[in-house]
């Protein structure tokens, strides 16, 4: 129901959308009449609605309502300034800005922490990919240079006082080894016609090849027919071989003494004993020990890394006696006749190793 009533404005009570200020040098306060119509005007936001103390009214067609209110629904701050007349709307400040602002300082500055990181680790993998790049070429470049010496050497050095030679070279421009094998099925008598004078000559002619082209490099090799070692020899830092005719190697029995002496001992806590059987062609070497109370936990304590580094020295130190001998290697438990491990390695020198799961 609406009501009109009689009232006296002035601008401290109610305001509308847009209000006159009088700004004159000397502020001019009147009262006026009007007749204003209160009709239970209710004030909604977003489909709710806003309590006011003061019920709003129209004038005139005009709607007045409370411009405090009205701020705080918008979250703007309202004065009033009595001694100039004048309403100052402004923004309110939000409580949480200031924390806000420091979150977002302290976000923007981990960013650019983890940004700079990102960078430097980007950085790093470049100069590790150009590294492995030129690691790569390098190799290639080596593996190519040592490629054309040994051509270079079967061209000029396959014959010799009728004899056939094979020349083979592995290594790099630091530690060239050479690999000269010859057929004594078919140049026996013409070998054994050879003194050691003339071997030795053959040998220093091939040195001084190798040298001119890697003349800081280690050189040393062998001759062989078949398994069979004719001649091995060094050289010297002043270029000069070294040779020593006929095998050098020990028998089966000799180093399998010496493979007991250096590694029955390896594991401190798990004495072994370590057989060797078989020839330059084919050896096998078998690791035994117990695996029962006494062993069984410190054997299983062992990580793989530390079984396949001591399977791998017996391996080496067999293969430095028999270069050519496919080697096999097992550890075996003498209390239930199981293997343990194995190691061996492929034709490319790939290793080979198991551990099989204890019981």
């Amino acid at each position: 129901m609406k009501k009109k009533s009689l009232i006296a404005l002035t601008a401290t009570l109610m305001l509308a959308g847009s209000i006159t200020s009088f700004t004159s040098a000397a502020q001019v306060k009147s009262t006026k009449k009007v007749d204003a119509t209160f009709a239970s005007i209710k004030v909604l936001y977003n489909n709710s609605e806003v309590e006011t103390d003061l019920e709003p009214f129209m004038i005139n067609g005009v709607t007045y309502i409370p411009l405090r209110m009205m701020g705080n629904v918008f979250n703007k701050t309202v004065d009033w300034d009595g001694a100039k007349y004048q309403i100052r709307v402004s923004e309110k400040a939000d409580p949480n800005a200031s924390g806000l602002a420091q979150q977002l300082a302290i976000k923007n500055n981990e960013l650019v922490v983890k940004d700079q990181i990102i960078r430097n680790k980007d950085e790093k993998i470049a100069a590790l990919e150009k590294e492995i790049a030129e690691l790569k070429k390098t190799s290639t470049q080596k593996s190519s240079s040592i490629a054309d010496l040994e051509d270079l050497l079967n061209d000029e050095f396959a014959s010799y006082k009728g004899i056939k030679f094979k020349i083979a070279l592995s290594g790099d421009k630091y530690d060239v080894t050479v690999k000269i094998t010859v057929d004594l099925d078919r140049y026996q008598s013409k070998w054994d016609d050879l003194t050691s004078s003339n071997k030795k000559s053959y040998l220093q002619d091939i040195v001084d090849e190798i040298l001119d082209e890697y003349e800081d490099a280690d050189v040393e090799g062998t001759i062989k027919s078949g398994s069979k070692q004719l001649v091995s020899f060094t050289v010297s830092s002043s270029g000069k071989i070294n040779m020593k005719e006929g095998s050098s190697s020990k028998g089966i029995s000799s180093l399998k003494s010496y493979i007991n002496d250096r590694y029955e001992d390896y594991f401190t806590r798990i004495p072994v004993t370590i057989d060797v059987t078989g020839d330059e062609d084919e050896t096998d070497f078998r690791v035994k020990f117990s695996y029962t109370s006494s062993y069984k936990t410190r054997w299983d304590d062992l990580s793989d890394s530390e079984i396949k580094t001591f399977m791998g020295k017996i391996y080496s130190d067999i293969e430095d006696e028999y270069p050519d001998s496919d080697i096999m290697g097992s550890v075996y438990d003498t209390n239930k006749g199981k293997t343990l491990a194995t190691y061996s390695k492929s034709s490319s020198g790939t290793v080979k190793f198991q551990r099989t799961k204890a019981y």
